[in-house]
């Protein structure tokens, strides 16, 4: 079976792309469909097949339930810092 390689950035999707001091507020949905929305700067989103995706740090990979525990950029409006979100929301490496 072939390896999936990922990049560390999740699908997110821009809510208000007009924010204040050339920020994007954008939300990131955990594992449940929830979406943590923060504000970022315009310029640190990256774009591939027409998806939206924001750099993360990730902490812990949790295998058995295929899921992620990432740390955001910023700290969303609800106080998160890290969330667990799905593996098929991470953008996949091309090969």
């Amino acid at each position: 079976m072939a390896e999936i390689t990922y990049h560390p950035e999740v699908e997110c999707i821009v809510a208000v792309p007009d924010g204040l001091f050339g920020t994007l507020v954008i939300g990131v949905p955990d594992e449940k469909g929830n979406k943590q929305f923060l504000r970022v700067p315009r310029g640190s989103l990256s774009q591939n097949n027409g998806k939206t995706y924001l750099p993360i740090g990730v902490v812990e990979v949790d295998y058995d339930r295929k899921r992620v525990l990432v740390e955001l950029p910023h700290e969303a409006d609800s106080g998160a810092r890290r969330l667990w979100v799905p593996f098929r929301s991470f953008r996949p490496q091309e090969e």
